[in-house]
């Protein structure tokens, strides 16, 4: 009896939503590239701050201001330096999320930090959920993942509501900065440790089921091999 392997159109709803999540990703970085190029230098910047007698004109005063929540709003090279999912979901989300429920203000005594430290406890819980056997624990690990990235960008977007920093950048230094970049290098590496021990354990517990059916060959056993290890 052979092993029925699942087939890729079984996952069509998934093959579907990462064509369009691709397809976003694309268009906005051609978007990202024509609001580059509108950019003015900052030599003109300087020119017109002093032919008009203001201290500084920045990009935003300058060019076509966008929603706070745009992935174009405070444009920086460090913004520009994140990951797709960042730059276009999360951050958009976040400061969407902190718009609507004016959360920076309404939860004031809730500092970044704490929202930082929070984000890794989600971390570890995901961590711990993605060495599980069952597909439904992993499952939830990837959302807890999720949130963890949702806080993480929340954390920064809280931060600049309250200091009135429109541009995304770093405040090297602070120790707000120090923490941040301690939690998700300790969350990060948590979640590739659980994966990892994931794919030992669980690699071994599947072969030494396959071994035991009467109908599995020798080549499904190669394959399951190569697959897991």
């Amino acid at each position: 009896m052979p092993l029925n392997w699942p087939c890729i159109m079984d996952y069509k709803g998934t093959i579907l939503f990462i064509f369009v999540l691709l397809t976003y990703f694309m268009w906005m970085d051609i978007a990202l590239y024509f609001r580059v190029q509108e950019r003015v230098p900052s030599a003109t910047l300087a020119a017109l701050a002093a032919s008009t007698s203001r201290s500084s004109v920045t990009q935003s005063s300058w060019a076509t201001r966008s929603p706070s929540y745009s992935p174009f709003s405070g444009l920086t090279v460090k913004l520009m330096m994140l990951d797709h999912m960042n730059h276009y979901i999360t951050i958009p989300l976040s400061t969407f999320f902190n718009e609507v429920t004016q959360f920076s203000h309404i939860f004031y005594f809730i500092t970044p930090n704490m929202i930082s430290f929070f984000d890794l406890f989600v971390a570890l819980i995901a961590a711990k959920l993605v060495t599980s056997e069952s597909l439904v624990m992993r499952q939830l690990s990837v959302l807890a993942f999720e949130i963890r990235n949702f806080l993480d960008g929340l954390d920064g977007v809280v931060y600049r509501a309250r200091v009135h920093q429109v541009e995304n950048i770093s405040n090297v230094g602070t120790f707000g900065y120090a923490v941040d970049g301690f939690v998700d290098t300790v969350g990060s590496a948590a979640m590739c440790f659980g994966l990892l021990w994931h794919l030992r354990v669980c690699s071994i517990f599947r072969l030494s089921v396959l071994r035991q059916l009467p109908f599995c060959s020798d080549s499904a056993l190669s394959f399951c091999s190569v697959r897991y290890h």
